[in-house]
């Protein structure tokens, strides 16, 4: 009798451990998932910035250049 005892409390502990691990996998994957998300948002917007900064750049030396001309035009 107490060997199918031990047997029932082995399983018991064996399915706790296993609902506990799964439970907890499930939620660090979402939480893993969650915070890629917001990863990739910000990636998306740094690469916005990154393509209008040749832009700003293109327009800092042309007026640079317009500057320059009404300067030696004095």
């Amino acid at each position: 009798m107490e060997a199918a005892a031990s047997i029932i409390v082995g399983v018991l502990s064996l399915i706790g451990a296993l609902m506990g691990t799964y439970y907890s996998n499930r939620r660090t994957t979402a939480l893993l998932s969650y915070r890629m998300e917001r990863l990739e948002n910000e990636v998306r917007e740094l690469g916005g910035f990154a393509r209008q900064t040749p832009v700003l750049e293109e327009k800092v030396n042309s007026l640079d250049h317009r500057l320059s001309s009404l300067e030696v035009c004095k």
